[in-house]
């Protein structure tokens, strides 16, 4: 096995404390935003994406202040006394000592700090390569997701337009090859992806990315937005943010909402097993959110 022969997952999740059986129409979304799901940026700590930013401006003081000083209500609360202090007074020699031990990376890169003052960029390179990029990446998804959501304003998951891309699905439900839309095959794109036969792609941004279609009046308010460029991504140290494309839209396969039971756990409530394969890549909380609309992503952890 190697990294990318996944097909997808096959997911069984189990919804309890309901309080009412549900129309069955609610529990089978014909179509899902392929947004990233929460758990990219970070649950406890939704900040991942900030740090990306950061240090694709190359703001390297202010990603690690970011990393090591941001306390947020949901982490414990040992670590968010430590984070709140660093971050009021700056004192690196007792946050060395008030930093708990399983913060382990935020004291690797205190103790940096402590050997090499200001060297903020070190500090940084103290952190393992793919941690720092995991960060980029999910300023990458970030965008994308602010992308997608301007373009669903706008289009709908199935709108196509010329310079759009659209990708024939295989046989697995994945995308095959983006083909780029223009005047002589517009109508047949939109037909395929109408029959759901092909998905619209959206753009992750990267230095290569090359825009058209919607995707390109939408990210250039998004980058004036941000106040960066394209151009940005190529200059991350030790790692080729080229760009790719992600579907707007997917469908559970082999969807199965099961019949409403007795919730053993929650006497007086129901409990409801859901079954369904995902193609890979596409978050299952992404489905719970559009069945379940928590009111309060952070605390129901999706």
């Amino acid at each position: 096995m190697r990294p990318g022969d996944l097909l997808g997952n096959r997911f069984t999740v189990v919804i309890r404390g309901l309080t009412a059986i549900p129309d069955g129409s609610a529990l089978n979304p014909q179509w899902v935003p392929n947004y990233f799901g929460h758990q990219r940026f970070g649950v406890t700590r939704p900040n991942t994406h900030r740090v990306g930013k950061l240090l694709l401006k190359g703001d390297f003081e202010g990603a690690v202040r970011e990393f090591l000083a941001s306390p947020y209500p949901g982490e414990p609360e040992e670590a968010f006394r430590a984070r709140k202090e660093l971050r009021d007074g700056w004192d690196l020699r007792r946050a060395e000592s008030s930093f708990p031990r399983s913060l382990s990376l935020e004291r690797a890169v205190i103790r940096r700090l402590l050997e090499r003052p200001h060297d903020y960029e070190g500090a940084i390179l103290a952190l393992p390569g793919d941690l720092r990029r995991l960060f980029v990446n999910a300023y990458q998804s970030y965008l994308f997701n602010l992308a997608l959501s301007r373009r669903l304003e706008e289009a709908g998951p199935f709108g196509v337009s010329e310079g759009d891309f659209v990708s024939p699905l295989d046989r697995t439900n994945l995308p095959s090859r983006p083909i780029r839309c223009d005047c002589t095959n517009l109508p047949r794109l939109r037909a395929w992806v109408a029959s759901r036969k092909a998905v619209v792609m959206v753009h992750i941004p990267g230095f290569r990315t090359r825009l058209g279609g919607i995707d390109a009046a939408i990210y250039k308010e998004i980058f004036s937005e941000e106040g960066i460029s394209q151009s940005d991504f190529a200059g991350i140290k030790e790692a080729h943010f080229e760009g790719t494309m992600r579907p707007a839209a997917f469908w559970p396969a082999s969807f199965d909402p099961g019949q409403p039971q007795e919730d053993e756990l929650n006497p007086g409530s129901f409990k409801i097993a859901l079954r369904m394969d995902l193609p890979k890549g596409c978050f299952a909380t992404l489905v719970l959110r559009e069945i379940m609309k928590p009111e309060d992503p952070a605390a129901s952890g999706f």
